[in-house]
């Protein structure tokens, strides 16, 4: 099992990456494949340990990022359906969490952060090449001036993305929990955002590459987060922090149609009625 301290010390590793392969994974897709048809049949102690080998391979594999990327949606599925049967043991809860209903939460998190460590790897990858093809530009100094506009790497917004949605499920059982969240969380949602915003993916729309659950941006979903983190839902009952949740992605996206004002400026003015509203 990961927790916050491993999960820190993996992000925070400089070691470089291995140069990438050329040779086929077939072999790893199909034994990832058949352990994830085997899950239904395992306990959920069982399906945690088989899952979090299939991330661990994942991870540590060298392969293409966009067959990683595949994988990875399959392998979420599994996990989605696992953290949800988690998270029935607890959420419900009136009173203070027993110790085996944190140990459920644990759990949980250990998986968000290993998939959080796969994408990091993706990040990386896409990063260092983003960076190799720009210095590429430079040296043929003028001529770059006239070259074709480079698209967005859509590679790097999935995994941006992927992440950004781990960061807030985190952050939201912290809230049930009726825990701070920890300043690196909050530090590493940053950076990613900033980092979208830097390689110009943080308006494109994910839609038509993954799936998304009605933020089909990083600049949308980065929204969703500030607005769950100034809304202080560790003031609340249990039962409303489950509703505010639940609501939310639908009240942003009602406000953002209400104004027509850029998306930055459309942002700071939902905040502030929000704030004021939950005064």
């Amino acid at each position: 099992m990961i927790t916050l301290s491993m999960f820190r010390e993996h992000l925070d590793s400089t070691e470089p990456l291995p140069p990438l392969s050329n040779r086929s994974v077939n072999g790893q897709e199909r034994y990832l494949l058949k352990m994830l048809a085997t899950l239904p049949t395992l306990t959920q102690e069982q399906q945690t340990e088989h899952l979090e080998s299939l991330l661990t391979v994942l991870r540590e594999s060298n392969m293409d990022e966009q067959q990683r990327l595949k994988l990875m949606a399959t392998v979420i599925d599994a996990s989605d359906r696992l953290i949800a049967a988690f998270r029935q043991h607890y959420i419900y809860e009136t009173g203070a969490l027993s110790q085996d209903q944190m140990s459920y939460i644990a759990q949980m998190q250990s998986l968000h952060y290993l998939i959080i460590m796969v994408y990091d790897k993706v990040v990386r990858r896409e990063t260092q090449l983003s960076e190799a093809s720009l210095n590429q530009s430079s040296d043929k100094g003028w001529q770059r001036f006239f070259g074709a506009e480079t698209k967005p790497d859509s590679t790097l917004a999935i995994a941006i993305y992927q992440s950004l949605l781990r960061y807030q499920k985190l952050l939201a059982e912290e809230a049930l929990c009726y825990r701070k969240p920890s300043d690196y969380l909050w530090s590493k949602v940053n950076q990613l955002y900033y980092l979208a915003h830097q390689r110009k993916v943080a308006d494109i729309d994910l839609s038509i590459h993954t799936v998304t659950n009605q933020t089909n941006s990083i600049h949308q979903l980065y929204c969703q987060i500030c607005l769950h983190h100034l809304l202080n839902l560790r003031a609340m009952r249990r039962p409303n922090i489950l509703l505010v949740q639940r609501l939310l992605p639908e009240w942003l996206n009602t406000w953002s149609r209400q104004w027509s004002l850029p998306p930055r400026q459309r942002f700071l003015l939902i905040l502030r009625v929000i704030i004021h509203q939950a005064i």
